[in-house]
């Protein structure tokens, strides 16, 4: 028989010749694997492989962040989403939603939504980000809350004084 390991671990047995392994690596993080065969005979005697090392690499995304606006800020008016998204190899697009309502979509890094807020009601508003890969897998962002505030006192008056200059 023929054992196949995965970074130490027994993934596989085999008792017929040819010997095979099949792995399926969409079904596992991205990451560094080391790939191990140990071959036993009739009298169970065993001779081990040298490790072979390789890398996974899905493209799915690993990590989506919604940079800006920070958590429980106030706002107003029109402002910039800035997303992070770790392996920006294969990410094809990013959505932001305020709840469950989309704001808008940018396919390309970096990542940025402009919206407008005197849209929205005042109060707050949560906001998400998704990260699609190529093949339209999806990764949610943490959720960050803001409190929008478009009112201006009515009472407040801008005066301009053309005598007075800052230098």
């Amino acid at each position: 028989k023929v054992e196949f390991y995965v970074s130490g671990a027994l993934n596989q047995t085999d008792t017929s010749s040819p010997y095979t392994f099949s792995w399926n690596t969409a079904q596992i993080p991205d990451g560094v694997y080391v790939l191990k065969i140990k071959a036993y005979d009739r009298a169970n005697n065993t001779n081990e492989s040298t490790g072979v090392t390789v890398i996974v690499d899905n493209g799915i995304p690993q990590a989506v962040t919604i940079i800006s606006p920070i958590h429980n800020s106030n706002v107003t008016g029109q402002i910039r989403i800035l997303v992070s998204v770790a392996d920006n190899i294969n990410v094809s697009q990013v959505n932001v939603y305020n709840g469950t309502t989309l704001i808008a979509s940018d396919t390309a890094a970096p990542w940025e939504i402009y919206w407008t807020t005197s849209n929205a009601a005042d109060g707050i508003h949560t906001l998400l980000a998704t990260a699609y890969d190529n093949n339209n897998n999806a990764l949610n962002s943490s959720q960050v809350n803001i409190t929008v505030d478009n009112t201006v006192p009515s009472n407040v008056a801008v005066v301009h004084d053309p005598g007075v200059y800052d230098t």
